[in-house]
């Protein structure tokens, strides 16, 4: 008998999916985040240059940019949604650069394959849970809350969020790795306004340890549509 990682509460929200709207869109600003500690200086450099590097490949990678800290922003706007099949249109604005199309990409909102891209169904409450890929445990409601709350987001108020987090860890050759994933949705739509997707290693014989992320922060955004 498999394990159920998908609670009834989530089943009974994917009977409404989508309170996306066409037209609705969010602007963000992805970036990268090393923290390294070791006994000395130099290893903690040497640590925190290794994976700046592997962290800004990926968002090089990712948006087609020669510099990361090149993006202004990134934007995500929904442009068509047929029942859980929705649309959603890309573009990047660089320093310096017009804003520049970066194609769409259709999700199903019902169906999770992976992390959530750009949305989640609505009506899911504290606990209920959605699955995620290998090496990580089902994505999990933690908190719902107002987004005048936090410092970053007092512009956007009586705007209400999800917060859903997922972490596994596991020994690999001596060291203790850590990958975590911290989503932010907006309650009503289930458009993402923020995540943060990261790496945590700790190898005990040096007593270091590093911290990687990659990030999309939440600059601004429209909930109508």
């Amino acid at each position: 008998m498999g394990v159920v990682l998908v609670p009834l509460a989530f089943e009974q929200a994917n009977a409404q999916t989508v309170g996306l709207k066409e037209g609705q869109w969010v602007k963000y600003i992805p970036f990268c985040s090393v923290q390294a500690s070791a006994p000395n200086d130099e290893l903690e450099k040497e640590l925190e240059n290794e994976f700046e590097k592997l962290c800004s490949d990926a968002i090089k990678e990712r948006f087609g940019v020669a510099d990361v800290n090149d993006i202004e922003w990134y934007k995500v706007k929904i442009s068509k949604i047929n029942g859980a099949q929705v649309t959603f249109d890309t573009s990047i604005k660089v320093k310096g650069s017009a804003e520049k199309s970066m194609g769409n990409s259709i999700s199903n909102i019902g169906r999770n394959d992976g992390f959530p891209e750009w949305a989640i169904p609505v009506g899911l409450g504290v606990g209920d849970q959605i699955s995620t890929p290998k090496n990580y445990s089902p994505l999990r409601v933690s908190e719902i809350g107002n987004m005048w709350e936090y410092p970053s987001w007092k512009k956007f108020e009586n705007v209400e969020f999800l917060y859903l987090i997922s972490d596994n860890t596991i020994m690999q050759d001596g060291k203790e790795v850590k990958s975590y994933a911290d989503f932010w949705f907006e309650r009503s739509t289930g458009i993402l306004l923020e995540n943060k997707i990261g790496l945590f290693v700790l190898d005990p014989e040096i007593s270091a340890w590093v911290d990687m992320s990659t990030n999309l922060e939440l600059l601004d955004f429209s909930s109508e549509g």
